[in-house]
Order: structure tokens, then C-alpha cells, then sequence
């Protein structure tokens, strides 16, 4: 009986040690390496632009008062085509669009709910700055697609008043466009944010090549009033002033980092007690360094996403055992997000060569028309 007992015991045993031989195998796979004591953040809310009093920001008076109007209509093509066009080399052709295209303009701007919001962002793109408040909160809600929207409403009546001959208006409206757009490119504090920023600031870069394509042809190379050739070389001189070698594209990335660690908090578990299963299920230490090595090596690909290799992906979900030791932080660091952040690097840098072309080609022109206070430079080639 006790040799049955005994050996019942030695099985007992052996099971024991099999157990925790495959938990600290598992552990070997599951915990970090290269841990110091203390993770510290590369980065704090700090490091992300200042930002001016909400009274005097631009991005606050809309995001504040967008959601009492009604949305606007989405643009028909054609109309589409006016904002965006595919080349500003040709802005004659886009000209004689916006003339042939005159009634349905108006038919769109008639609309009150388009008019209302296209003029609400002139409203909010005359106070004195146009800074990206949003915050980093994963609940943070933030109009960019309103104030995308809006902006294609805007420029229409930057068109719509060329067309009855308002130059000046025009051309004024399209500056304050300019310098409000640039103001919201280089203050992104998301990547979200910057992606629609450049694209706002496209539009009034090549309204101002149609605008002027659009003058020379209606005053026949006379340019006789001096307001309107005035307005025109202040709107030249904002094209100037939007370099997009100033663009950082690696700002917008930290306030994903702080994103990250934020998600990653408020997942976390907590007992009364704060003990050792808090830590088990996430191990914020643990996770800060993954994730700082991680947006080391993004920022590292970010200073030539057309060329650099890619980053390997962070996901730690792959392996085996990652459960038994901070699966909350893993689970946080896994899924789609390095792909995404590594296309939203390329993307930027593709607009961003995109906004340098048009800007060379609209200061061309204004350097043909004796537009700019001195002599154009031309920008060094893209690697």
C-alpha cells in the first residue's frame, strides 16, 4: 500500500517538475530582455507643440461649432476635380472648368447647409491660428473630416468670387486659406491629423495656380489695378512662405507613442491590493521598453520610408507563451499598427513630395508674372 502511496507521490512529483520546467521554457520566450529598473517614456505630451488659447485657435472654434450645423454635401465629381486637381501645370485648363462649371457651383453653394459650413471654416480660419488640439486620448474625438469637407466647400467660394471678378477677395481668402492650412501641417499632433493637413494643404496651393492662370487670362496681360496685383503677390508670397521642408514627419508619431502607453494604462488591471497578479497580467515597465525600442527603429525609417527597409513588426502575440507574463501589454503591441504607422510614413512622404511639386510650379508662375518680391530658388531635387 505505501509502495502504491510512494509512487504515486514520485508521479505527483515528476508532473511538478515537467510544470515548471515548461513555464520558465514558456518565460524564457515570454519575458523581456535587456529590462533596466526604471523604463522611462522617450517622449511626454511636452515634446508635442504648444498650443494657443483656445479663443484664438482656429481648430477649437470649428471642432466647437461644427457639430450644431448640418453636414455638408459631398462634392459631385466634376466639382471635386476644381479643389483637387491633378496638375497645376495645366491650372488654364482648370480655369476654363471652374468658368464652364459657373452654374453648378452656384447650384452647390445655394444649398444652405454647404454654405453655412463652408463659410464657418472662413470663420474659423480668420482667427489667428489653425493648431491641431486634439488630444491623444483614445476617446478624443476630432472633426478632420468635417474641416476636410468644409475646406472643399471654402475653396469653392474662393472660385465662385474669381469668377464675378472679386480678384482681391479672392485672392486674400486663398491666403488666409494657405496660412492657416500650413499652420495645421506643421502643429499635427496625429497621424490622422497630418494625413488630412496635407491634403488641405494641396487645395489653396494649386487655387492659387488657377487663380492666377484664371487673372492673367481675364486681364489680358494688362494687370492694371494695383489692389488686385497687390492681393495676388501677398498670395505668391504664402505659396513662398509654405515650404514643405519644414514639415517634421516624425511629430505626428509621438502623439501615437503617448496613444500607445495610454491605451496600454487603461487596460491594465487593478486588484485592491495592486500585487503581484497586477504585474503578471501587465508589467507597464515591460512594455514601455518594447515599445520604446519599437518607435526607435520607426523613427529611424521615418527619415526615408521610400528607401529604408522595413522595421520588423513588434508583435510578440506570435509566440508561445506570450500569455504568461504581461499579455496585456503584448496584446496592446500586437495587431495592425505597425503596418499602418509604417504606411502613414510613406504616404507622408509622398504627399509631402507631392505639396513640394505644386509649390515649385505655382511659384513659377508667380515668378512669370512678376509676382514675387525676389528672384525664385529652386528647391534641391528629392533624393
Amino acid at each position: 500500500m505505501s509502495g502504491l502511496a510512494n509512487g504515486g507521490r514520485v508521479r505527483f512529483a515528476g508532473q511538478l517538475v515537467l510544470l515548471v520546467a515548461v513555464l520558465l521554457g514558456g518565460c524564457h520566450y515570454a519575458l523581456p530582455a535587456g529590462l533596466s529598473e526604471e523604463e522611462q517614456p522617450l517622449w511626454t505630451e511636452a515634446d508635442l507643440p504648444p498650443l494657443p488659447p483656445d479663443a484664438d485657435n482656429g481648430w477649437v472654434v470649428f471642432g466647437e461649432g461644427i457639430g450644431t450645423l448640418s453636414r455638408m454635401s459631398s462634392l459631385p465629381s466634376d466639382l471635386s476635380y476644381l479643389v483637387h486637381p491633378d496638375d497645376v501645370e495645366f491650372a488654364e485648363v482648370t480655369w476654363a472648368d471652374a468658368r464652364d462649371l459657373g452654374q453648378e457651383i452656384d447650384s452647390f453653394l445655394g444649398e444652405e447647409s454647404n454654405l453655412t459650413c463652408a463659410r464657418f471654416m472662413l470663420h474659423a480660419m480668420a482667427k489667428p491660428r489653425f493648431a491641431d488640439a486634439c488630444g491623444i486620448s483614445s476617446e478624443a474625438r476630432c472633426p478632420a473630416i468635417e474641416m476636410l469637407e468644409s475646406h472643399r466647400g471654402a475653396t469653392l467660394i474662393e472660385i465662385h468670387a474669381a469668377l464675378w471678378g472679386f480678384w482681391d477677395e479672392a485672392a486674400m481668402g486663398t491666403s488666409r486659406m494657405l496660412r492657416q492650412s500650413f499652420d495645421l501641417v506643421v502643429s499635427s499632433r496625429r497621424p490622422s491629423t497630418r494625413a488630412v493637413s496635407l491634403i488641405m494643404g494641396r487645395m489653396p496651393i494649386a487655387l492659387a495656380g488657377t487663380l492666377l492662370a484664371g487673372w492673367e487670362e481675364d486681364t489680358g496681360g494688362g494687370h492694371r489695378d494695383p489692389d488686385v496685383r497687390r492681393a495676388l503677390a501677398g498670395l505668391c508670397a504664402e505659396v513662398e512662405a509654405f515650404d514643405p521642408r519644414d514639415i517634421d514627419p516624425w511629430q505626428p508619431m509621438i502623439g501615437e507613442y503617448l496613444g500607445f502607453l495610454e491605451v496600454a494604462d487603461m487596460a491594465a488591471p487593478r486588484s485592491d491590493d495592486g500585487g503581484i497578479v497586477d504585474l503578471v497580467f501587465y508589467d507597464r515597465d515591460s512594455t514601455l521598453h518594447v515599445l520604446n525600442e519599437c518607435f526607435k527603429a520607426l523613427r529611424e525609417f521615418a527619415k526615408n520610408p521610400l528607401v529604408a527597409d522595413l522595421p520588423s513588426s513588434p508583435d510578440s502575440t506570435e509566440r508561445w507563451g506570450w500569455w504568461l507574463y504581461n499579455p496585456v501589454g503584448k496584446k496592446v503591441l500586437s495587431g495592425d499598427w505597425w503596418w499602418a504607422l509604417t504606411s502613414m510614413l510613406e504616404t507622408h512622404e509622398n504627399r509631402r513630395r507631392e505639396l513640394a511639386a505644386t509649390r515649385d510650379d505655382v511659384l513659377g508662375r508667380c515668378e512669370g508674372l512678376g509676382l514675387l518680391a525676389s528672384p525664385l530658388t529652386v528647391s534641391p531635387a528629392e533624393p
